[in-house]
């Protein structure tokens, strides 16, 4: 586990530091921050995958993942994404070609997360995100 947390650290080290990041790259540190995130809240590698796919079943384990992802990303504060820092990240990290489209959809995406519950909210969050385009969509 003390490796996995180095790894993440690692991981957003290298993401603060450079202008920006193939898709290629981009996959990788997700697969990092799912080692991290997925035994915390045991969610299958099938839901996981799941979601990949577009499919996004109200459950728990699922949704804490996505928060627990977004957490890493550094979006969240006080349990809510902020969209500011949100657009601040992927100005830094994502490729060119993707960085206008993927503005827009958290614009679009993040007053959609309206639960309370930082879960559910990211959840949400994530769920709009693969709907509105998922060609833009990295976060399982």
């Amino acid at each position: 586990m003390k490796l996995v947390a180095v790894l993440v650290f690692v991981v957003v080290i290298s993401i603060e530091n450079v202008e920006s990041m193939t898709r290629a790259q981009i996959e990788n540190g997700m697969k990092i921050m799912r080692k991290v995130c997925q035994p915390k809240f045991g969610v299958s590698n099938d839901i996981l995958d799941a979601a990949m796919e577009g499919h996004f079943p109200a459950d728990r384990a699922l949704q804490c993942y996505q928060k627990c992802v977004l957490g890493l990303m550094k979006v969240l504060k006080n349990d809510k994404i902020q969209l500011e820092s949100l657009l601040k990240e992927i100005g830094k990290i994502l490729p060119s070609d993707m960085i206008e489209r993927s503005k827009e959809v958290s614009i679009e995406c993040v007053p959609k997360a309206t639960s309370e519950d930082a879960c559910e909210a990211a959840w949400q969050f994530v769920k709009c995100y693969y709907e509105t385009d998922k060609t833009m969509y990295i976060f399982a």
